[in-house]
């Protein structure tokens, strides 16, 4: 009896074992804001927010530091979300950003704002 509860025991390890993929590897869902948010502003931002900022905007977006102040202290995610599809959306060249790139901003705030 005891070797076959042995037995149902090796054969469920065994099962359970084969149901893990032990070739898949971590995937990086780390942005970092130099790779994946800087080209986000430069292309979409900087008409305005250059250094100095033009065209009545109230701060430059040029740099890491910059930016993530920007999302901890002066509400840009909101303000890119609220405005989208308005008079005086940002950016005001182009397009309202995607929702992908807004969500990327959103993803390096809550990834702790890697560089």
């Amino acid at each position: 009896m005891k070797i076959v509860k042995l037995l149902a025991l090796l054969t469920l390890i065994l099962l359970l074992g084969a149901c893990s993929d032990e070739n898949s590897d971590p995937v990086d869902n780390e942005i970092g804001f130099a790779a994946t948010v800087q080209p986000i502003v430069n292309a979409n931002c900087l008409t305005c927010h250059s250094n100095p900022p033009t065209n009545y905007a109230p701060m430059s977006l040029t740099s890491y530091s910059l930016v993530k102040n920007a999302v901890q202290n002066l509400d840009l995610i909101d303000r890119i979300e609220r405005t989208a599809g308005t008079v005086g959306a940002m950016p005001a060249s182009g397009g309202p950003l995607s929702a992908s790139d807004i969500q990327t901003i959103k993803d390096w705030q809550a990834g702790g704002f890697l560089n």
